[in-house]
């Protein structure tokens, strides 16, 4: 399956703004993570996912910006 089969735009209830929805590759490739370790994220349930059934499991894009965004470490001090 490509890529681009894997990214679904889904149409928002207000109409105008447009979720990118990811499944499990596409999503390890946003996050740029091994897909194991994007298992064992959704598995401990560390990362936000809709599971919409027992094998389907579905990221939107701007939520795993958001955790990703969470997860930055300040710069302590300057370059030399």
């Amino acid at each position: 399956m490509s890529a681009i089969a894997l990214e679904n735009s889904v149409q928002q209830e207000n109409g105008k703004q447009q979720e990118t929805i990811l499944r499990y590759q596409a999503a390890a490739d946003f996050l740029g993570l091994p897909i194991g370790s994007l298992y064992f994220a959704v598995h401990a349930k560390t990362i936000p996912h809709y599971r919409c059934g027992p094998r389907t499991v579905l990221f939107r894009k701007s939520e795993l910006a958001a955790w990703l965004a969470k997860r930055a470490v300040p710069v302590v001090g300057g370059a030399r």
